[in-house]
């Protein structure tokens, strides 16, 4: 991973970043057993991999913060243009994006979430694969992680219809207000089926100094969007 930047104003700071990493195989062509089109071969999955499943499925309101229910990563879909929405690798942050000050002022959202770990897959009643290890690789009791597209998030609206995207902060923001740099950080506001970027947490509250360090950056990184079926 490569991180790039700017050092406006001459402040010598080094950011901490944290995150998860984990690897979606391609789409395999296979002859043996149930045939999932355009799917990750399941039974070539190794018995050394740490699989993804969904851990929650649920409808939750969010006023301000909300620890997660399970730890792992979260994906929620919601109807509401007048907040941004981000994850901080614990908690949902949800902001009201009409107001224009300094402070840091929280709204709510209810949202549909589901989140997914690092829980392997249990046998069960339904359709189970497993590999040559005889490790359940695939199972329809603990629903599967399963990628619709990648997105890169702008300030524009982009439709992705009634699926569910990724909460996390999305970029960063600075803006000039009453002689103050207010720096946030940026979530995703969700309406109308359409997500787009705006500022969401107060990170801090700078002297402007009489030099201009308004910024509007939106990363660069896609983030996944996956399919309405959990």
């Amino acid at each position: 991973m490569t991180v790039n930047g700017t050092n406006r104003g001459n402040y010598q700071r080094i950011p901490n970043w944290a995150g998860t990493v984990f690897e979606i195989l391609p789409a395999a062509t296979y002859n043996e057993g149930l045939l999932v089109s355009n799917s990750t071969d399941f039974t070539a999955i190794s018995n050394q991999a740490r699989l993804m499943t969904c851990a929650y499925v649920g409808t939750v309101t969010v006023n301000g913060s909300m620890a997660l229910p399970v730890s792992g990563i979260p994906f929620g879909k919601w109807d509401n243009n007048n907040v941004s929405v981000g994850f901080d690798g614990a908690n949902i942050i949800v902001r009201d994006i009409n107001y224009s000050g300094r402070d840091d002022v929280s709204a709510s959202v209810t949202m549909e979430l589901v989140i997914f770990n690092n829980t392997a897959p249990v046998a069960g009643d339904g359709i189970t694969m497993t590999n040559s290890a005889g490790q359940v690789t695939f199972s329809t009791v603990k629903r599967p992680f399963v990628y619709d597209q990648q997105l890169t998030v702008t300030d524009n609206n982009q439709y992705i219809g009634d699926k569910y995207c990724q909460i996390v902060f999305t970029g960063a923001q600075s803006r000039r207000v009453d002689g103050y740099f207010n720096i946030r950080k940026k979530g995703v506001v969700m309406s109308g089926g359409s997500i787009r970027s705006a500022y969401n947490q107060v990170f801090g509250n700078y002297n402007d100094n009489r030099f201009d360090m308004t910024f509007n950056q939106n990363i660069n990184m896609p983030i996944l969007v996956l399919p309405d079926m959990y």
